[in-house]
C-alpha cells in the first residue's frame, strides 16, 4: 500500500511538536467490493476484539451488516424493504446481542434490527414524522441501549431507548434544525449528545428522560460539522469537530470557567468525519483530508500533536468510523469513495519506541 509521508514530519520544519511514541499499522483490508458500498458505516467490537459494521449498500438500497470471524469477513443483508440503512448505528449489549438502528428513508422512520440466536428480528423505534437521519446508538452501564438521531418533523434532536423490552422516547426541540449527533456517557453514566446546531454551531448537551434537555452549552458558534464527544479523566467534556468554513479540526474542553477551543495543527487543510476517542490520557482524532483525499489520525500524548496518515490507497477516508479496543488499538470502518469498496483498518497509536 502506498502511504504518504507521516504529516508531522512535513510539518518539523514550522514547529509542530512531536511525541516519544510511534503508531503500528495493520494494513487496511477490502470488507465489501460488491457495488457501491460502505456508506456511513459504524462500528463496534465484538468481546474477542472483531470488528462489527453495519452500513448502506447504495446499489442495492440495503442495510447490510459485517463481521471477523476467524480473520475472514461475513457480509450479511438486514434489511433489504425498500430503501433502507442510509444512516445506521450499531452496539452490542450486556447480554451479547448485537442492536441495528437505522432509517427507513422510505418511510421516514426510525427502525430497529437484533441479532441473537435466533437470527435477525426488526421493529420500528419511531415513525412519527421524518426520524432516522444522523442515527447513533451506544449502550450505558446498565444495559440499556441509548438512540440519538435527527427529528426532522419537530424539528429537534430525537433520544429513545431501550428498557425492559419497550422503546421510550423524547425530542429536544431544536427550532433550526439539527445535524450529526454524537453520543457518549459520563462517569455517572448520564447520556450527552454534542450536535450541531443548525442557528448555534457545535452544541453539547445532558439528556434527561421524559423533559429532554437537562444541561446544554454551546462549545463553538458558526459552522459546524461532525462533532465527536468524549470524556477526560478529570470528568470534563471534550468535542473533536470539524470548521467547515475556516477549515481544520478543533479540539474543544468544557470546564467550570468556560470552554476552550484549540485547533490541531496540521489539520488546516483538512476536515470531515471526524471520530474522537481517548485512550487513557491520550487523544486519537481520527478525520477525512478533503484537501488530499485520505485518511489521517492526530495523536496528542503529553500535550504534544502528532500528524499521521491512515490510508493514502485512492480517494479514501470518508464516512469514517472508530472505535478504541481494550488492548490499545483503534479501529476504523471507511469508504473507498474511489473504487466505493467499504474498507476497515486498525493501528495502535501510542506503541512506545523500541517496543514491537
Amino acid at each position: 500500500m502506498r502511504r504518504l509521508l507521516s504529516v508531522c514530519r512535513v510539518l518539523a520544519c514550522v514547529g509542530v511538536a512531536t511525541v516519544v511514541t510511534a503508531p503500528a499499522f495493520a494494513a487496511p483490508e477490502v470488507v465489501d467490493s460488491d457495488g457501491d458500498v460502505g456508506w456511513t458505516p459504524r462500528v463496534v467490537l465484538d468481546p474477542s476484539g472483531e470488528p462489527i459494521v453495519s452500513y448502506y449498500d447504495r446499489t442495492k438500497h440495503d442495510l447490510k451488516v459485517a463481521t471477523r470471524v476467524n480473520g475472514r469477513w461475513r457480509v450479511e443483508t438486514v434489511d433489504d424493504e425498500g430503501v433502507v440503512g442510509s444512516y445506521s448505528a450499531v452496539a452490542i449489549d450486556g447480554r451479547g446481542a448485537l442492536h441495528v438502528v437505522y432509517y427507513d428513508e422510505t418511510h421516514e422512520r426510525l427502525k430497529h434490527a437484533v441479532r441473537d440466536g435466533d437470527g435477525w428480528r426488526l421493529d420500528v423505534v419511531s415513525e412519527k414524522g421524518d426520524v432516522g437521519r444522523d442515527v447513533r446508538a451506544a449502550v450505558d452501564a446498565k444495559g440499556v441501549l441509548h438512540v440519538v438521531y435527527v427529528d426532522l418533523g419537530r424539528p429537534g434532536l430525537g433520544h429513545a431507548w431501550l428498557d425492559g423490552g419497550a422503546w421510550h422516547s423524547a425530542v429536544v426541540p431544536v427550532e433550526a434544525g439539527v445535524r450529526f449527533p454524537n453520543l457518549a456517557f459520563d462517569a455517572e453514566g448520564n447520556p450527552w449528545v454534542a450536535f450541531c446546531d443548525l442557528a448555534a454551531g457545535t452544541v453539547v448537551l445532558r439528556l434527561g428522560d421524559k423533559d429532554g434537555a437537562v444541561e446544554r452549552q454551546t462549545v463553538n458558534a458558526g459552522a459546524c460539522a461532525h462533532p465527536s464527544l468524549a470524556f477526560n479523566e478529570g470528568g470534563r467534556a471534550e468535542v473533536a469537530f470539524w470548521e467547515p468554513v475556516a477549515g481544520g479540526v478543533r479540539l474543544a474542553e468544557l470546564g467550570p470557567s468556560g470552554v476552550r477551543v484549540d485547533a490541531i495543527p496540521g489539520s488546516e487543510a483538512a476536515g470531515g468525519f471526524t471520530e474522537f476517542i481517548r485512550i487513557g490520557d491520550a487523544r486519537v482524532v481520527v478525520f477525512y483530508d478533503d484537501d488530499a483525499g485520505v485518511l489521517r489520525a492526530a495523536l496528542r500524548r503529553n500535550g504534544a500533536w502528532r500528524m499521521e496518515t491512515l490510508d493514502a490507497e485512492g480517494w479514501v477516508g470518508m464516512d469514517a468510523a472508530a472505535v478504541a479496543a481494550s488492548d490499545g488499538r483503534v479501529v476504523v470502518a471507511y469508504r473507498d469513495r474511489g473504487r466505493g469498496d467499504l474498507r476497515v483498518l486498525s493501528f495502535r497509536p501510542f506503541v512506545p519506541d523500541g517496543v514491537h
